[in-house]
């Protein structure tokens, strides 16, 4: 089967009759490279590069942004709330997250196709390294859940202050 565009997989309400949820995490899988960012966004690209950007928070360890107006859907699963970091001059991190266990439950499995099997740790929370990407993911009790992927260099710099 040929892999849908990157575009048409991340659009919210990005419903197929043809494709079931597995095969469209599949898709979501083959469309995006594991380690190297998150949809147009690539690690290490000026905040510059990308049009569009709303400012969140500034300091000076960096500088985190929404896009106005942006929807956007991870696979079948609509995602809100999604901040875009820079740091170092450069995008090292997105976060985002998902409603309802149904949504979790499908987030959790686009990711787990990017970035292998994840490790639970406390107070359902898990994580898993792939490429240069470092995913961090939390469910709540209700269901809920969210989702940081952060580039390799800046989880060790952030490990590391």
């Amino acid at each position: 089967m040929k892999p849908l565009p990157l575009a048409l997989l991340l659009c919210v309400g990005c419903h197929s009759a043809t494709l079931s949820d597995e095969e469209t995490i599949k898709a979501v899988a083959a469309a995006q490279a594991p380690g190297e960012g998150f949809q147009d966004f690539k690690f290490g690209q000026p905040a510059s590069e990308y049009p569009g950007l709303d400012t969140v928070t500034s300091s000076p360890e960096g500088v985190s942004f929404t896009r106005k107006g942006e929807a956007v859907a991870y696979g079948l699963v609509p995602v809100h709330d999604v901040i875009y970091t820079f740091r170092n001059g450069g995008f090292s991190q997105v976060s985002f997250n998902s409603s309802g266990l149904s949504n979790s439950n499908k987030l959790q499995g686009c990711l787990e196709q990017l970035f292998g099997p994840l490790e639970k740790g406390e107070d359902n929370r898990y994580k898993a390294q792939t490429g240069k990407a470092m995913l961090l993911f939390s469910r709540t009790y209700s269901g809920d859940a969210t989702a940081i992927i952060v580039s390799e260099e800046d989880f060790a710099d952030m490990l590391s202050t």
